[in-house]
């Protein structure tokens, strides 16, 4: 599926030779993440966070908001299909779509208005949205990330997904491609018997090494009842 996400692989590490378990090997999730999977120029780039959580920060880490200045201003216009045309002309709608169709089928609770990121190029590029920091997904059965989206992705301004996401819903052409992209993904991306593979196959890269890795941080858990549990909440959405 068309989304942006970060590239990681699990490692054994040492400190000065002494054994301190596994780590998580992640791509970074800056702006060398565009310039390295597009090929974009730091030069010509806005990059623009939106962390309001846990004493985050929201702002331009690159260039600046002009361009998303006016993204919004065409969100909160009246919908016409003049207005929705300016609006493809700024924001990748079909990867925006996937995005929140992602992070709200895992109920990611640490979302919204707290670890987003997006970038264009400059050179007339597409707003896109890197999926990261997703460590809150699979916690409930019952979190609905689009009730979240109207009760307090509003709420604040600064909530960007919240506000692009309300304002792109007046447009027919919009919600028709919702469905029709998330009927996609969850019934094919994301369809069970995938689930159940990839979660089996990240489990199959560590657990030689989780006892080992227990032992040293004093702790017990069974990794395959984990597993067993995202499973379960995987089929259960």
């Amino acid at each position: 599926v068309d989304v942006d996400y970060q590239a990681y692989q699990p490692a054994v590490h040492y400190i000065n030779g002494e054994y301190f378990g596994i780590i998580n090997i992640r791509e970074r999730n800056n702006h060398q993440h565009a310039c390295t999977n597009w090929g974009y120029d730091k030069e010509n780039l806005d990059f623009i966070t939106n962390s309001l959580s846990g004493g985050g920060s929201s702002g331009v880490s690159i260039g600046d908001t002009k361009k998303l200045e006016k993204l919004l201003d065409y969100i909160d216009k009246a919908a016409t299909d003049e207005t929705y045309e300016e609006i493809r002309q700024i924001l990748d709608i079909d990867e925006f779509i996937n995005y929140v169709v992602i992070q709200s089928f895992i109920g990611n609770g640490d979302w919204m208005s707290n670890n987003v990121k997006f970038y264009r190029s400059r050179n007339n590029g597409l707003f896109r949205w890197i999926l990261y920091d997703i460590d809150s997904g699979f916690g409930t059965l019952n979190y609905n990330q689009f009730t979240e989206s109207s009760r307090s992705g509003l709420k604040n301004t600064n909530a960007y997904i919240g506000k692009i996401y309300q304002g792109l819903k007046k447009y027919k052409q919009f919600r028709e491609k919702f469905v029709g992209h998330a009927t996609a993904v969850i019934g094919g991306t994301i369809r069970q018997e995938r689930c159940n593979a990839i979660i089996d196959s990240v489990v199959a890269l560590i657990e030689d090494e989780i006892p080992y890795h227990l032992s040293r941080w004093s702790q017990n858990y069974n990794i395959h009842s984990r597993a067993d549990k995202y499973i379960t909440l995987a089929k259960m959405r």
